[in-house]
């Protein structure tokens, strides 16, 4: 993949959540839908992916894909009680009423879309150490 089209895949959730809240008119609504959807395939997938080619042995692979697993299964038990209250507080909004809790996950996805292209980017360094205590969490490096 280049660089552009990292960024482009890396861009497109956040992109796609912004435009969902400022753009309800059809077809720009269902356009922006859609680049959303688009980008969090690639999100996931490209998440997945780097944990398992930087985890040095199985061991520390298994339990990094279960902390994904795991750290998801809290986000969907999470986000609707913190959405909820985000978007009651944005119904008397002027600009873009009820838009807010897609507002804050556009801009939490734009500011950690560096964060894989980073791990993508070290890959080629050689030792990779930084990497494997980043996503062991304090798992003793071997």
């Amino acid at each position: 993949m280049r660089a552009t089209d990292e960024w482009c895949s890396a861009c497109a959730p956040g992109a796609g959540l912004s435009g969902l809240t400022l753009f309800r008119a059809q077809p720009f609504h269902f356009l922006f839908y859609l680049l959303n959807r688009a980008g969090s395939a690639v999100a996931d997938t490209s998440t997945v992916t780097l944990v398992s080619r930087n985890s040095p042995n199985q061991e520390q692979r298994s339990r990094n894909l279960g902390f994904i697993q795991s750290s998801r299964a809290l986000a969907r038990v999470l986000s609707p009680v913190l959405c909820g209250g985000l978007f009651e507080r944005s119904q008397s909004m002027a600009f873009a009423p009820g838009g807010l809790p897609y507002l804050c996950a556009a801009g939490v996805a734009l500011v950690m879309m560096p964060v894989p292209l980073l791990l993508k980017r070290n890959e080629g360094d050689g030792d990779g150490d930084d990497i494997d205590a980043t996503l062991t969490f304090g798992a003793d490096a071997e």
